[in-house]
């Protein structure tokens, strides 16, 4: 009985001897860290985040993993990155639906369950008509939207989608109510003002950005602060006398309650690899805005972006 008790004792000191440590800043990382994205391989987003995890791996002695977890418009990959454990080895790649969601009632997370790391870039929404239109400025377009409400339609994405939600914020700044087309995505509503079937689209920059360039589409408005790098010639809306600011955007995660001084290490590792020249001319090329915020800085903007989909839902 002694000895078997004997064993128990010894059993229990080597298991916390060998029990794994919770992480420090000065070990970190110890072993390789998963990046989620909420999406499927093979898009904008994924191709980004694979970059960033190369990137980030020159700094580090361990792999930087991609994992895909697509579903629920982003709802399964973000509810997966923000209910992960809070050691700094799960990070996020996260997007604009984890803002708003929670808004619409379509999920119970929200950008609050994440500790924000940093802000890699933003996109913003456009209205644009094609090249034919008899609209050649948006005040053309919101006159005529003022006359014939019903006859005038604007091809966009589903209800409570981004780009839908700067179509409301948009017409309620200008004193109207768009007739909206649901489309599943942004080329499909190109496609539908490109047929005539609208008589013009609401959609992100860089959906429309190749429209632009080989002639087909004009951009009417851009919802950022200031004129696009990519494309000059697209007037914002704020210049025209319509305040509004709203758009996509991807940024950097990890679950609420990660120790501080792991949540830094990563800031740095990340906001290194989101500042480095490959990053930026990789957003440049497909029409997005870089806009590198460190954590407290993205903490800050989450809260402001918060007010303006609030306002935007309501």
């Amino acid at each position: 009985m002694r000895n078997w008790r004997f064993l128990l004792v010894l059993l229990f000191v080597f298991s916390c001897v060998l029990a794994p440590l919770p992480a420090t800043a000065a070990s970190f990382p110890a072993r390789d860290i998963t990046l989620v994205v909420p999406w499927a391989p093979g898009g904008a987003t994924d191709t980004l985040a694979r970059l960033l995890a190369a990137e980030v791996q020159k700094e580090v002695s361990r792999s930087v993993v991609v994992l895909n977890k697509a579903g629920g418009n982003g709802a399964i990959g973000h509810n997966y990155g923000s209910t992960a454990r809070k050691d700094g080895y799960t990070v996020t790649l996260a997007t604009t639906e984890s803002s708003i969601m929670h808004l619409l009632g379509a999920a119970k997370f929200s950008y609050k369950d994440f500790e924000p790391v940093a802000l890699i870039a933003t996109a913003p929404a456009v209205i644009a008509v094609t090249v034919d239109s008899p609209y050649k400025t948006y005040s053309d377009f919101v006159e005529a939207v003022k006359s014939n409400p019903e006859q005038v339609k604007v091809a966009s994405l589903s209800e409570g989608s981004i780009w839908n939600l700067a179509l409301k914020l948009i017409g309620t700044q200008s004193g109207v109510h768009f007739t909206a087309i649901p489309f599943d995505g942004g080329n499909p509503a190109i496609m539908a003002a490109l047929g005539k079937h609208a008589d013009a689209v609401s959609c992100g920059f860089s959906e429309i950005l190749p429209f632009v360039t080989d002639g087909r589409m004009r951009i009417l408005g851009v919802t950022s602060a200031k004129r696009q790098e990519t494309w000059e010639e697209a007037p914002t809306f704020n210049e025209q006398g319509i305040t509004v600011e709203i758009g996509a955007w991807w940024g950097i995660g990890v679950p609420k309650g990660t120790p501080k001084d792991i949540v830094d290490t990563l800031a740095g590792l990340f906001g290194k690899a989101i500042q480095s020249e490959s990053t930026r001319a990789f957003l440049k090329d497909r029409g997005f805005e870089w806009n590198y915020l460190d954590r407290g800085d993205f903490a800050d903007w989450l809260n402001r972006m918060n007010d303006v989909f609030e306002n935007a839902v309501k």
